[in-house]
């Protein structure tokens, strides 16, 4: 009798902690400042079709908003270019992959690095608080199993800690035969 009552406290003290955390965890979500959004997502047209890029021929429309108190710094590789960078992520099949190119993709998030090294060394962007951008970024219909969102990497205020942010996730248009 008395290990089943050991048993009932542990157990009630695991899901009271358990439903703590799960309350801290929405809270921080919930405050977070950033909020990054689709907007929408069609076909391009052969005019807005990049030749460079071969099949790039998705355009996602994103809107990133401070909605905090203090000044968001958003990553961008290329220094005069307003849109944020990072990659194309896909949930597929119970996980999520990451788009290093048009193809290959990666279990995990290549980071930060791999963006340093690919532009000019780039930039961080101040979105100050209550202020919003929005940009069009290219996808593919080559990658259309499963859904796919868009990341970007930001630091709050002046904390030196770079946190990698994920859109919603979008269906990809089917191509036109």
């Amino acid at each position: 009798m008395v290990s089943t009552t050991r048993l009932l406290i542990l157990l009630f003290l695991f899901l009271s902690g358990s439903a703590i955390l799960y309350a801290q965890d929405v809270k921080s979500h919930k405050d977070s400042p950033v909020k990054f959004e689709v907007l929408s997502v069609r076909l391009a047209s052969p005019e807005e079709r990049q030749s460079d890029n071969i099949g790039a021929d998705v355009i996602v429309r994103l809107r990133l908003s401070n909605k905090g108190r203090t000044t968001v710094y958003f990553y961008t590789s290329w220094k005069r270019y307003i849109s944020p960078e990072g990659y194309t992520i896909r949930f597929f099949e119970n996980r999520i992959e990451w788009f290093v190119g048009l193809e290959e993709t990666a279990g995990k998030s290549p980071g930060i690095e791999r963006l340093v090294k690919s532009g000019d060394g780039g930039e961080w962007l101040a979105l100050t608080k209550g202020t919003a951008i929005e940009f069009e970024l290219f996808d593919s219909t080559a990658r259309t199993r499963g859904k796919h969102a868009q990341t970007f990497f930001s630091k709050v205020g002046d904390k030196g800690i770079v946190s990698e942010v994920y859109s919603d996730f979008y269906e990809v248009p089917t191509k036109a035969p």
